[in-house]
């Protein structure tokens, strides 16, 4: 229940044009639908078939996907991203390889602020703010 909260929260924050949501349906999907009811919703089971978000977007991607096409998505979503774009990962001290895929990312230079929450990682692409990595206990 919080971090369907928080997930609500952040999109009210961040007011995407584009709410991508990638694994398994959830009752996260419905909060971020009631969160953003003008955004445009795209889903995916396991990330196939995803098109580039032009503006900005809300991405969340769930555990469960393998690490080489996890890596593919998220590429693409941070080659694509705006100042105002937010891309969530859950799982991301699940196992060692997403842990690795989380200190990767957090080096990526097109990446801003990010915050691992132990659970869900949080990635920014705001640049005028400096690039920093906090761990949150959630």
């Amino acid at each position: 229940l919080r971090l369907r909260r928080l997930l609500f929260r952040l999109a009210n924050y961040v007011h995407p044009k584009n709410i991508i949501f990638v694994g398994k349906e959830s009752m996260a999907l419905y909060y971020l639908k009631q969160a953003c009811k003008q955004a445009s919703l795209l889903n995916s089971d396991d990330g196939t078939g995803l098109i580039a978000p032009t503006g900005s977007f809300f991405s969340y991607i769930r555990y469960g996907l393998p690490i080489n096409q996890l890596e593919k998505i998220s590429s693409l979503y941070i080659d694509h991203s705006t100042s105002d774009s937010l891309l969530v990962i859950h799982g991301i001290r699940f196992n060692h390889e997403m842990h690795l895929f989380w200190k990767k990312l957090k080096k990526d230079p097109r990446v801003g602020i990010t915050f691992d929450l132990y659970y869900v990682g949080l990635v920014f692409f705001d640049h005028s703010k400096i690039k920093q990595h906090y761990i949150v206990n959630f």
